[in-house]
């Protein structure tokens, strides 16, 4: 039960909810900001092929063009996490669309490993808010804070079909939808 307080505590660790930014523009009732740096100050422009996106104010990412979101989201094959502390507390989940089933697995500690099936409209769900609303594909590659902060070291990973591995990994620095994405795993790593 420990390990299992361990994960209820990396939802409230991060360095800023998305509710606190006050973002001008809004994606359905969530509002906007950017991926990246987390400004609220965003541009609603159109990109070179005439569809709505937006541009940060601050550090000029362009996000939200829906056709590469949609690409992403037809081939994710697999979306894996770590999450580890200091103290040796440690959980790692991975979810798993393989065409015919969705699954997922997950460890939590010293615990063997724990697998499932997973329903396909939250495979779905998930999927669609990791690149459309959460942007996964346009964060940092790395988040790093001071020294003195929580000593917590996390991965995620994107596996896709016949495209390139999405990379993002951290210490004592989160980006802005952390708490959106931990959220939403958090059912799952409970049933298990």
């Amino acid at each position: 039960h420990n390990m299992l307080q361990f994960v209820h505590n990396q939802i409230g660790n991060c360095n800023f909810e998305v509710s606190q930014l006050g973002g001008r523009v809004s994606m359905g009732s969530i509002p906007l900001c950017c991926p990246r740096c987390g400004e609220s100050r965003i541009i609603s422009e159109e990109n070179s092929s005439g569809k709505d996106c937006y541009k940060c104010s601050s550090c000029r990412l362009k996000f939200g063009n829906m056709e590469e979101v949609e690409k992403l989201v037809s081939r994710l094959m697999k979306f894996t996490f770590e999450v580890k502390d200091l103290f040796g507390n440690y959980i790692s989940m991975m979810i798993h669309n393989d065409g015919k089933d969705c699954g997922y697995t997950v460890k939590v500690g010293d615990d063997r490993p724990r697998e499932g099936k997973m329903d396909r409209d939250f495979w779905a769900s998930f999927s669609e808010n990791l690149f459309g609303q959460w942007s996964f594909h346009k964060w940092s590659e790395t988040y790093f804070g001071t020294a003195s902060g929580d000593g917590i070291l996390w991965d995620m990973e994107a596996s896709f079909e016949r495209m390139h591995t999405l990379s993002v990994h951290g210490c004592n620095s989160r980006p802005v939808f952390w708490n959106s994405i931990m959220k939403t795993l958090l059912p799952v790593i409970e049933k298990s």
